[in-house]
């Protein structure tokens, strides 16, 4: 279980009642006020050889590239027209790659990394479910279009300069313990059951999660411990 950092950014001013409700019961009192939940935040990889390869920007002999050109791909299985799922437009930030943040406490998407635009049918997924916040609900929330999260580093792929042949990435690449996943992250969240219906063209439900989420991560892959207990 990972606990999630909720911080009030905002006045109370001008908020309506279900949203000085949804304060009141996260505990959120004050502009900078933060609570820890045990809500779940999930990024699931299912390629790590296309992201290390996007990371890392390989390249051709000919210089074309040797990660995958695809576009996002929506809740509905159509692609989305101009949205590549590997951005490297963003590599080689004037501070070196290094995650900044917003003004707003969300993730800058200007910092340096590779952007890899998320989506339900990709090969990086996000999803939330609010054990703690909204378990009562039993909905969870997935990343959708116009979602991303922008690598640093992912293991021996390290986002350090334009694209190069020099650059070479095994067909077994896995991230080994003792290195390092550094990344932001924005997402835009919407309910599964609705991506779902949009996938399986099925009625559409009315949603009952949503909303945005930014925010970064920084560590050492370890390996755990057996039977290791969770908060």
């Amino acid at each position: 279980m990972s606990t999630v950092k909720l911080t009030q950014r905002k006045s109370r001013n001008g908020c309506d009642q279900r949203q000085l409700d949804t304060l009141r019961s996260l505990g959120l009192r004050r502009i900078g006020h933060s609570v820890e939940v045990n809500d779940t935040l999930y990024f699931d990889v299912l390629n790590s050889l296309k992201v290390a390869q996007c990371v890392a920007g390989v390249t051709t002999s000919t210089g074309a590239p040797a990660w995958d050109t695809r576009l996002v791909t929506g809740p509905d299985g159509s692609p989305v027209a101009g949205l590549p799922w590997c951005d490297r437009s963003a590599v080689g930030g004037a501070d070196g790659g290094a995650a900044d943040a917003s003004a707003d406490g969300g993730a800058a998407g200007s910092g340096g990394g590779v952007r890899i635009n998320l989506s339900t049918q990709d090969f990086v997924q996000a999803s939330l479910a609010p054990l703690f916040t909204c378990v009562e609900a039993r909905s969870v929330a997935v990343s959708l279009p116009g979602s991303w999260i922008q690598f640093q580093d992912f293991g021996g792929a390290i986002a350090n300069g334009v694209p190069t042949t020099a650059t070479t990435i095994s067909g077994d690449f896995k991230i080994d313990f003792g290195q390092r996943l550094r990344a932001s992250f924005h997402l835009v969240l919407g309910d599964q059951a609705v991506a779902y219906a949009q996938k399986t063209h099925d009625q559409i439900p009315d949603p009952r999660i949503g909303g945005a989420l930014d925010g970064s991560f920084d560590f050492d892959l370890e390996r755990g411990r057996a039977a290791q207990p969770f908060p």
